[in-house]
């Protein structure tokens, strides 16, 4: 725990994270956040098995996208 105290505060000093990654973290947490409770909630609806396909298949889409935008210099 005191290892990511001290990169938190290198980086703030060595101008890795400044005010605009701040302000961005901040204005991020409301979609991570409905998002985390739309997991929980989808995974208490919908058995295990189908869960992780609907994961696999998202991760799957994710580094197609990837893949592709790296290609093509999107």
């Amino acid at each position: 725990m005191r290892e990511s105290y001290v990169r938190f505060v290198f980086y703030t000093i060595w101008g890795i994270l400044n005010l605009e990654s701040y302000k961005i973290a901040l204005i991020l947490i409301i979609p991570m956040l409905i998002g985390l409770l739309g997991g929980m909630y989808l995974s208490k609806k919908i058995n295990e098995r189908t869960m992780k396909y609907i994961i696999v298949l998202m991760l799957l889409i994710s580094g197609i996208s990837l893949i592709v935008k790296s290609i093509l210099k999107i």
